[in-house]
């Protein structure tokens, strides 16, 4: 967490210019950990190396990367929102003061999705532990609601880099 002023630009390419001093947070993050990105033409591209992993590699490693990645959505949720909430009590504009509320709602929103992905993680390492084989119409409802993740991720991503409430509010 650090300040930039004015004018700096932001991004891999730098094609983000701020438009007043910021304070701003840098994660570790990326794609090879299924986090989504944009392509060169700011769009947004929804890896699906996660998903492409589970069904290539050993799953031992699969359980054990997500546990850690848990653990680490957690340690980031916690030091986050602390200086969120340290933020929060300053005298902020409304623009900032609503912007800071809406990175407390994403960084819980992240948090819960780390607790529901290793919920996913130990059913799914209990049903290969106990080799159990789903029926093609469940691999292909599972590929329905895997597809329809995918769509609400990206819809999800759009409306909010485009701060687009309208986008937001079609997500089912």
């Amino acid at each position: 967490i650090h300040r930039v002023p004015a004018g700096e630009c932001l991004g891999y390419d730098e094609s983000h210019p701020l438009s007043r001093d910021s304070v701003i947070a840098t994660l570790a993050a990326g794609y090879i950990d299924g986090y989504p990105r944009q392509n060169s033409k700011g769009e947004v591209v929804v890896d699906h190396t996660a998903k492409d992993y589970f069904t290539e590699n050993d799953v031992k490693e699969i359980v054990d990367k997500i546990h850690q990645s848990e653990k680490k959505i957690d340690t980031f949720e916690d030091k986050i929102s602390s200086y969120l909430v340290k933020i929060a009590s300053r005298d902020l504009s409304k623009s900032d003061s609503e912007t800071t509320t809406k990175l407390l709602h994403i960084i819980g929103d992240i948090e819960r999705i780390g607790d529901h992905a290793e919920n996913i993680v130990d059913v799914a390492e209990e049903i290969y532990q106990k080799k159990i084989q789903f029926s093609e119409e469940a691999r292909k409802e599972i590929k329905i609601i895997s597809d329809a993740t995918a769509e609400i991720l990206e819809i999800t991503m759009s409306a909010l880099e485009k701060d687009d409430i309208e986008l937001a509010k079609h997500i089912e």
